[in-house]
């Protein structure tokens, strides 16, 4: 008897429950509610989700959007958002992070020093329950730190890396990268794990063998967000005199700003400056998810698409379309 009630009442609860986040959405804009931490390890499974970032006319974050602001549609129908979070701080961003470093160029001790305790602190900074990757790329990718919350493993990692020089393969890297984090734990302590890739890199890719559009097609399908710090390079006859760097072939692709991430030049090696602003970045994000349709097409590319109500407003999302395989 006590079986039959528990199995009505819950029952019940999957008819009410997301009628009953949406209130709670409405009256509770920028805290996350335990509850709907709750909600999302339970849904996980079956929940489409993704990351927005949305700015203003002048390139500020905004940051007191609600759920009713938002447009999400599949395949041109509408669906509801089930499940939303926004990040008012760095501290509370979960993360999947997989920090790759471009071990190519020559870099003096000072140039290594700073990198390095730059990422360490940024790292130290992160949510207890994000994880995080560190890969060295240059004739080779190699992945030095495997996925830790162990920020003095990560820390040693970075201290014994002394494999400088060599050709370029930024594209394999970031393919390898994404890779990794599909293997990753995608929920942890009950909280989702943003999938993300801060790559450091001049940005010129001299021997990669993936086709930079299948890397763009691979993230945006798993989510994944592309952030790059770029060591700049000038050259006054192609920039007629600006003091602007060089565009490279990250630039030129839009890997990052078609996977919802974003460049961040590297001005007077002030890594602590950059990795802020990527904090500030991070802190600015959405997470809008829905439950996958009852007559969902498996094996089939299914269009994403999002849009903010509030006019003059520009959006950026980690993916455009989702794919769910047959078992």
């Amino acid at each position: 008897m006590c079986k039959k009630i528990f199995l009505l009442t819950a029952c019940l609860l999957m008819l009410v429950l997301p009628q009953v986040i949406l209130g709670q959405i409405q009256s509770s804009q920028l805290n996350k509610t335990k509850e709907s931490e709750e909600l999302l390890i339970k849904i996980g499974a079956d929940l489409v989700a993704l990351d927005v970032t949305v700015s203003d006319a002048k390139g500020n974050y905004v940051l007191d959007l609600a759920a009713a602001d938002f447009e999400l549609r599949e395949d041109g129908e509408l669906r509801p958002i089930e499940f939303f979070q926004p990040t008012s701080k760095l501290q509370n961003t979960s993360l999947a992070l997989v920090i790759a470093l471009d071990l190519s160029g020559s870099l003096s001790e000072e140039e290594i020093i700073l990198q390095r305790e730059s990422i360490k602190k940024f790292v130290e900074q992160l949510d207890k329950t994000s994880l995080c990757a560190l890969m060295g790329f240059n004739h080779q990718v190699n992945i030095l730190q495997d996925f830790t919350s162990d920020h003095k493993k990560l820390g040693d990692k970075l201290n014994k890396i002394k494999d400088y020089g060599g050709s370029t393969r930024i594209y394999d890297a970031l393919d390898r990268a994404i890779t990794m984090l599909k293997k990753a734990p995608t929920i942890r302590d009950k909280k989702r794990l943003r999938p993300v890739i801060v790559v450091i890199t001049d940005g010129f890719d001299s021997s990669s063998i993936i086709d930079k559009k299948e890397l763009i097609a691979r993230a945006k399908v798993s989510g994944t967000s592309i952030y790059s710090i770029t060591i700049p390079s000038f050259s006054p006859l192609i920039t007629q005199g600006k003091k602007d760097r060089l565009p490279t072939l990250l630039d030129i692709a839009g890997i990052t700003t078609l996977t919802g991430g974003r460049d961040f030049s590297l001005d007077n090696n002030n890594y602590n400056k950059v990795f802020e602003e990527i904090a500030k970045e991070f802190a600015a994000s959405y997470t809008l998810a829905y439950h996958l349709p009852k007559d969902l097409v498996v094996n089939k590319s299914h269009k994403l698409e999002v849009k903010v109500k509030r006019p003059g407003l520009q959006i950026r999302t980690s993916r455009d379309n989702y794919q769910v395989q047959s078992k």
